[in-house]
C-alpha cells in the first residue's frame, strides 16, 4: 500500500485540521489502494507539548518515509508546506498538488 504525505496548512487553526481531515477522508475513500498520514492531524496533539521546530523536524521525516507527498490547496502560503515541500523536492520525492475542495459546513463551526 503506497504512503501518502497530505501537506496541508495549519497555522495553528483548529479549522484548518478539521478541513485536513475531510481531505484525507475523501482521498481515501477515493483511492483505497493508498493511506494518508495527515500531519495536520497527526502533530496538532503536540502543539502544546513541542516547539514549532520540533514538530517540523518530525514532519520532514514522516516526508522522508512516504512514498509521494500530496499539497493541499493554500500550501503556498504556508511555511510549513513550503518546507515539506522543498523536503520532497531534495529526496526526489513524487510530488501531487491537489484541486480545491469543499469542506462541510459542520467544519466551518
Amino acid at each position: 500500500m503506497k504512503m501518502i504525505y497530505l501537506a496541508h496548512p495549519f497555522s495553528g487553526q483548529r479549522t484548518n485540521v478539521y478541513k485536513s481531515i475531510d481531505l484525507a477522508t475523501k482521498l481515501t475513500m477515493e483511492n483505497p489502494d493508498i493511506h494518508v498520514f495527515n500531519a495536520a492531524h497527526y502533530f496538532y496533539q503536540y502543539e502544546n507539548v513541542l516547539t514549532e521546530e520540533e514538530i517540523m523536524k518530525r514532519c520532514l521525516d514522516m516526508v522522508g518515509r512516504c512514498d509521494e507527498l500530496w499539497l493541499a490547496p493554500g500550501w503556498r502560503a504556508s511555511k510549513g508546506c513550503n518546507a515539506e515541500y522543498v523536503e520532497a523536492q531534495r529526496l526526489r520525492k513524487i510530488v501531487g498538488y491537489l484541486p480545491t475542495y469543499e469542506c462541510t459546513e459542520e467544519e466551518e463551526k
